[in-house]
């Protein structure tokens, strides 16, 4: 069930790049205020039918009101633009960025020890960026070399 809803995430964000972008003049922000409401509404619904919603302590509970009013949807509306100035694609690519710094912080705040797969993936993904940061720069050079001047790649 968790695969689906996971695959399910990642064709929607697919989907909400590739839209985002052949619209670039429609301001896609409300939507994220509409999606959060739902998922909100949803949620207590769930909570309620549940037995009622417990609240975490006090200290918790400021900090999720920090990550749900400022984080997420200042989060959100950047990965909403992003799409406007790059392609679907390297905005993909630049989202697993999150994975790989959320396993460091982790790592570095908590002192959880992640696991080696996990370093890999990471070492994937930087890998990966890198790759097509210094396989663009090497085209772009070339076009400048020859006096073209260099297409958005």
């Amino acid at each position: 069930m968790g695969n689906g809803f996971a695959l399910l995430a990642a064709t929607a964000l697919a989907a909400n790049f590739t839209l985002c972008r052949t619209r670039p003049g429609v301001d896609m922000s409300p939507m994220l205020t509409l999606s959060g409401l739902i998922v909100a509404a949803v949620a207590a619904l769930f909570g309620l039918a549940g037995g009622g919603i417990a609240l975490p302590p006090v200290d918790s509970l400021l900090l999720l009101v920090l990550l749900c009013l400022v984080l997420l949807p200042l989060g959100f509306t950047l990965i909403q633009r992003g799409p406007l100035y790059l392609p679907a694609a390297e905005v993909g690519l630049l989202m697993l960025l999150e994975v790989v710094v959320g396993t460091l912080w982790v790592w570095w705040l908590l002192n959880e020890r992640p696991a080696p797969v996990a370093l890999v993936g990471g070492a994937l993904v930087l890998g990966t960026l890198l790759a097509k940061g210094l396989y663009e720069r090497r085209i772009e050079r070339r076009l400048r070399a020859q006096g073209a001047a260099p297409r958005g790649l």
